[in-house]
């Protein structure tokens, strides 16, 4: 449904943007996550076809990715983003310093995310998952390494959308985090199908 252009230019004044810097601004993020979610399409369907063409999965002499370390690391990231959201939700309550403390907890949950799925990775190279040893091992790598990269990113500007906010909040930050929480829903989702394709036993 289109949006009143009265409407789209109230709200931009009201974060202290002008209507085609906001517009900019989110047209922007959109591209941005837009790129990456095709590469991980990309990946993940490469993985598929692998999959379903080979007659033994996990390849012949290869064990199945380590499940436990990286189900647990899929509790951080979503944990993650619900604080996000409670964050954004809470924005214009009677508290609206919790935004400060939904960062934070989102910051450290991407932390633990991270270490976890460094643990998974040293896991995973002990039981003999080297990434070069064949295609299955290069794509699975190249999927992890990539998605990991894409976390590194949402944590580092969550610490400092969060260092920000300690010191005021305004209008305009608030649009940044709102952004942000939907860069991080989105690697979520990424993650998810991740999880499911490559981690799940099946």
């Amino acid at each position: 449904m289109a949006r009143n252009p009265e409407t789209v230019n109230e709200s931009a004044q009201a974060v202290g943007l002008e209507p085609a810097d906001e517009g900019t601004t989110k047209f922007a993020m959109k591209l941005f996550m837009g790129s990456w979610t095709f590469s991980f399409v990309a990946l993940i369907a490469a993985y598929l076809v692998l999959r379903f063409n080979a007659d033994i999965w996990p390849p012949e002499g290869l064990p199945r990715p380590p499940f436990l370390l990286t189900g647990i690391s899929t509790f951080a990231a979503i944990g993650a983003s619900v604080m996000l959201q409670i964050g954004v939700a809470r924005r214009k309550g009677p508290r609206p310093e919790q935004v400060v403390s939904a960062l934070a907890f989102a910051a450290l949950l991407g932390t633990i995310f991270l270490a976890l799925q460094g643990a998974a990775a040293m896991q995973a190279i002990d039981m003999g998952l080297i990434p070069t040893r064949n295609a299955y091992t290069a794509i699975f790598w190249l999927t992890a390494v990539f998605h990991a990269v894409h976390v590194l990113v949402g944590v580092g500007a969550l610490v400092y959308l969060w260092a920000r906010a300690r010191e005021s909040m305004n209008d305009r930050r608030m649009l940044g985090i709102e952004l942000w929480t939907y860069y991080w829903h989105s690697i979520d989702v990424a993650w998810l199908a991740i999880f499911l394709v490559m981690f799940v036993p099946y």
